[in-house]
């Protein structure tokens, strides 16, 4: 269904489609290298006092033929080189996996991207509260991505519900590492009505 502006006209919103460039994601994605610059002063202030930084990291997902320059399977986007580092072939993501209502966008996306922190790294700093902090992050960096990937005329969008445990092993994921959140990406394809 579209969406009804207030003049009663129908507006056109925009789907995930088609196959995208492999720089595209790469130029999105620099905003988590920014963001490890950034807290860069933060994390040796932490050190001077023994503890270590926390860490947020993007694990990429490219589906068969749909990014271009990228082989499909289970990549780890190491944000102080600002690489994708293939992990795995790690086969198509079952689409079971997401709830019911984002089962056709994520057949239509180009990637998907999970966040997820180290509990190792952030627990010192926060106590129990870890994961509290760890969700605001992965919140603040889930704004920037999106305001990163319009430039590159990719559409981003965040997903709400997803049965993470089943891909732990695709992306080599240990016990301390813990997921946050998710999102898809691919090209936009513009149509009047469409989601």
């Amino acid at each position: 269904d579209g969406v009804v502006s207030a003049g009663g006209a129908l507006q056109a919103l925009p789907r995930l489609a088609g196959q995208v460039p492999h720089l595209a994601v790469f130029r999105a994605l620099v905003v988590v290298r920014e963001r490890v610059e950034r807290g860069r002063a933060r994390q040796r202030e932490h050190r001077a006092r023994g503890e270590e930084p926390h860490h947020l990291t993007g694990d990429v997902h490219v589906a068969p033929g749909r990014v271009q320059g990228l082989e499909a399977g289970a990549y780890y986007h190491h944000p102080e080189r600002h690489t994708l580092v293939r992990i795995s072939d790690a086969g198509p993501i079952d689409p079971g996996l997401h709830s019911p209502p984002n089962r056709t966008m994520f057949e239509r996306s180009a990637f998907s991207l999970f966040l997820v922190c180290d509990r190792r790294a952030i627990e010192p700093l926060y106590g129990e509260k870890w994961r509290d902090f760890a969700l605001l992050e992965a919140g603040l960096m889930s704004q920037l991505l999106e305001l990163r990937a319009a430039e590159q005329q990719l559409g981003l969008c965040q997903v709400g519900e997803l049965r993470f445990e089943p891909l732990r092993a695709a992306f080599r994921l240990e016990e301390q590492h813990v997921y946050l959140h998710s999102l898809l990406g691919g090209g936009l394809v513009w149509e009047e009505g469409s989601l």
